[in-house]
């Protein structure tokens, strides 16, 4: 008995010891490599590069992008990246914070973006060949008007109204006019109704496919004067080596008519 009795204490008190042994042999190490002592010798895989999806925002909404990826921006970069053999991510930004996200390296791209707006953010670099252009109209409330406006500077006694993130308009707006920048198209259209704007600036496809959309046939454009603008897609200057490739596939696409398509498809 007083055998059995030893066995017994033995167990009792050498068994949670072991326990706690093994845990510290097996265990503990995968604290410690995980902890910042160890781990600031590990190199990290950078969030972008050749194995990642290529990040770009898009400042508009549809028929530019889309969630269901059939915007004529999301078709055509698409394609322009696969042909030079990387993917692509393409997701909805406003148009400031998608500057700054490229700027900063947390986005690779931003798009559309006008011809000088690398002036004002050295960090960017534009790729040279254009990924498509819009037409800029004035438009109007039909129980607004007449307008006499023939030129731009026509426009100052008026209440302008643009969408948030075309600030190349304002290069054409005379001095002192008023301008009120809203979130999207149906806003514009809110406050044409309601008197609060004269006449607004939008994309003449913009205009065509809302008001065919949602039926609106109190909504009319100005002829005379427009705006011709060319969208460009401007990445972070670290990749830079990319602008001749992405350009060339561009090139490539417009001569085959696969730009024109892409716009097409995207109004139906």
């Amino acid at each position: 008995m007083p055998f059995l009795w030893i066995i017994s204490e033995t167990r009792k008190h050498l068994f949670p010891l072991v326990t706690r042994v093994m845990l510290l042999v097996f265990v503990a190490p995968l604290f410690l490599y995980a902890s910042p002592a160890f781990s600031a010798d590990r190199v990290e895989e950078p969030r972008h590069n050749d194995r990642h999806p290529f990040q770009i925002s898009i400042k508009i909404k549809e028929p530019v992008h889309n969630e269901a990826g059939t915007g004529f921006a999301d078709l055509i970069l698409k394609e322009a990246f696969r042909r030079i053999g990387r993917e692509v991510n393409l997701f909805y930004l406003p148009a400031a914070r998608g500057i700054r996200n490229v700027k900063t390296g947390i986005d690779d791209g931003f798009f559309p973006g006008i011809i000088e707006l690398e002036e004002k953010h050295p960090d960017l670099i534009r790729i040279s060949e254009s990924v498509g252009g819009a037409k800029i109209v004035l438009v109007h409330h039909n129980a607004a008007g007449p307008f006499e406006i023939t030129e731009w500077h026509d426009l100052k006694p008026y209440r302008i109204g643009r969408i948030l993130g075309w600030n190349s308009i304002m290069t054409i707006v005379p001095e002192g006019t008023e301008v009120i920048a809203v979130e999207n198209f149906a806003q514009l259209v809110s406050m044409l109704r309601k008197g609060r704007l004269d006449i607004a600036f939008v994309g003449h496809w913009m205009f065509r496919l809302f008001t065919e959309k949602h039926a609106i046939d109190d909504i009319a454009y100005l002829e005379h004067p427009v705006k011709h603008v060319k969208g460009y897609l401007y990445v972070n200057k670290k990749h830079a080596e990319l602008n001749a490739p992405l350009s060339q596939a561009l090139k490539e696409l417009k001569k085959e008519g696969f730009l024109s398509r892409a716009i097409q498809q995207s109004l139906k």
